[in-house]
């Protein structure tokens, strides 16, 4: 289920989904969109071979005001002695 983009300092407003990773068991934030891309894995006899699928975008990389916060928060660390 998505809902929009809050955080941080009220987000960008983007629809969002927050699922769970597969990996480390901690939420992702992905766009709501999926986007076609390739994937590519590799068969057991070392041969790649690439397919298109839906793939989610970590909303990390795309939301403008998270980029903003972590340039703020950059500047600031760096301003400190």
């Amino acid at each position: 289920m998505s809902r929009p983009c809050r955080w941080p300092d009220g987000g960008c407003g983007a629809e969002v989904e927050f699922l769970i990773s597969a990996t480390t068991g901690r939420k992702v934030v992905v766009d709501a969109k999926p986007e076609k891309r390739y994937v590519v894995a590799e068969t057991d006899d070392g041969q790649r071979v690439a397919a298109v699928m839906d793939t989610y975008v970590d909303h990390h990389a795309t939301c403008a005001v998270f980029a903003a916060m972590v340039i703020r928060g950059r500047a600031a660390k760096a301003a400190q002695p």
